[in-house]
């Protein structure tokens, strides 16, 4: 029970209490009068004391009548204020749920709030991470357009081409060494051993490989490697006039490639003799030995130097031009170097 509801309760007895209280008092008020009118029934005058208990009497009940009215009235008052009071109790009881269920939805709602507020901050700091990047990307870019603008207004660079005595180019069918030209570094490239042992591979795996093409690879060879495709079918063959079943494997294509991608001796040690290129051109015949370059695009006036170099040596020289970042590759639909 409710510090409330206790109240309402002793209020009720309260009230039930004045009401017998005002019951007893007029009782004993009755009592007091009826002794008084028998004293006066005592007296000389027969007909003044017959007289006055009557009006005494009608008085006194007129008297209990309204205390007994306003008896009944205070109870009633006192029930109606009894229900009222429980109605109350009833309204605060149901406002006390609605409050607690309130602020349930208002703990959950600052929940909701402060999680969606940790989201907007994460969200707000990689946009301004997003927006930072922009900025420095324009900025690259507006440096880059001044560069552009800056190379547009300089002249074109001039480039001196030194015509040989050897201007008629030939096909190669003699010995050939590679080598590789790039970032102004040479490297010898064992093209024809790397070859050699794709070849030995080849052959080496037989019916053990799998139908369709496959990667594989050889080396390293002199700091080069070689990766590969083949394409192996089975099928029938015609082996010494007689069609047979067999296996076919045949090269796809090939790519050359060094170890470390600097690879290589600057041509100014090529051009003073002490470089790996003089170790294999050392007995060789000049007239049956071409010297072919892989030469990539910022190593051109490096070929150049070389090619006079080789000349005065007495060997044909052989360009193979690469574009940047292409390796070596050779395969059975390439075509045979070109000397002069």
């Amino acid at each position: 029970m409710t510090r409330r509801a206790a109240a309402t309760d002793g209020m009720g007895h309260d009230a039930f209490l004045d009401i017998v209280a005002n019951l007893v008092g007029i009782l004993i008020i009755l009592v007091v009068i009826l002794g008084s009118q028998s004293t006066g029934i005592m007296g000389p005058s027969d007909a003044a004391t017959q007289t006055q208990p009557e009006v005494a009497s009608t008085q006194q009940l007129e008297t209990i009548a309204q205390s007994m009215l306003r008896a009944e009235q205070a109870r009633r008052d006192s029930a109606r204020l009894e229900q009222r009071i429980k109605e109350y109790d009833q309204s605060l009881a149901e406002k006390r749920a609605q409050r607690g269920m309130l602020l349930d939805l208002v703990a959950i709602a600052k929940e909701a709030w402060e999680k969606q507020k940790t989201n907007f901050e994460a969200s707000r700091v990689a946009a301004a991470e997003l927006d930072a990047r922009r900025v420095a990307a324009e900025k690259q870019l507006a440096d880059l357009a001044l560069q552009q603008q800056s190379l547009e207004q300089r002249d074109p660079p001039t480039i001196e081409f030194e015509h040989l005595p050897t201007p008629m180019a030939k096909a190669v069918f003699n010995e050939e060494i590679h080598v590789r030209l790039k970032d102004g570094k040479l490297s010898i490239v064992p093209l024809t051993e790397l070859i050699a042992e794709m070849k030995r591979q080849i052959q080496s795996t037989g019916m053990r490989g799998r139908d369709g093409q496959s990667l594989d690879s050889v080396g390293p060879i002199r700091g080069y490697i070689a990766k590969y495709v083949t394409d192996r079918q089975k099928g029938f063959l015609q082996v010494q006039g007689q069609r047979r079943l067999g296996v076919q494997t045949s090269l796809v294509s090939a790519v050359m490639e060094p170890l470390e991608p600097d690879a290589g001796q600057s041509i100014g040690q090529v051009l003073e003799g002490r470089s790996a290129l003089e170790v294999e051109i050392a007995g060789r015949d000049p007239r049956r030995t071409t010297i072919t370059a892989w030469v990539y695009p910022e190593s051109f006036g490096e070929f150049a130097q070389l090619k006079r170099y080789l000349y005065r040596r007495g060997f044909a020289t052989a360009a193979r031009p690469l574009k940047r970042g292409i390796p070596i590759g050779v395969s059975p639909r390439g075509s045979r170097s070109a000397a002069q």
